[in-house]
């Protein structure tokens, strides 16, 4: 509640804490990220892998893979494969599966509408 969340690959990011910090200032983010898949901004923006050491802070679950086409896009190429790949690597430890699980294992909550 009251939050910056938004969507990389997916993953939904509570990012208000680091507004003020963010080098490039505390409204670009909300201004052009928002409410949209936005990992494309972060390949554009952020040339250095540096910055997926941040996102594991700021983790709060994933979409729902089937809510993921749903969830609105910007408008032009979307992100690179090669960078989704680097992405989805870097960030395997810490994600979610959205793989149902069974009864007998632990469940998680998907982020979504439902």
């Amino acid at each position: 509640r009251g939050g910056c969340w938004i969507v990389i690959d997916g993953m939904v990011l509570d990012v208000k804490r680091w507004l003020p910090e963010h080098p490039g200032g505390d409204r670009i983010i909300p201004a052009q990220s928002m409410n949209v898949e936005c990992a494309r901004h972060f390949e554009l923006y952020h040339s250095s892998k540096e910055s997926f050491l941040y996102l594991k802070h700021f983790y709060v679950g994933e979409v729902r893979a089937e809510d993921r086409s749903s969830v609105p896009t910007l408008p032009g190429p979307p992100a690179s494969d090669d960078f989704l790949q680097q992405l989805r690597e870097f960030t395997d430890d810490f994600r979610m599966s959205n793989e149902v699980a069974p009864e007998s294992e632990n469940v998680r909550v998907h982020l979504g509408a439902r």
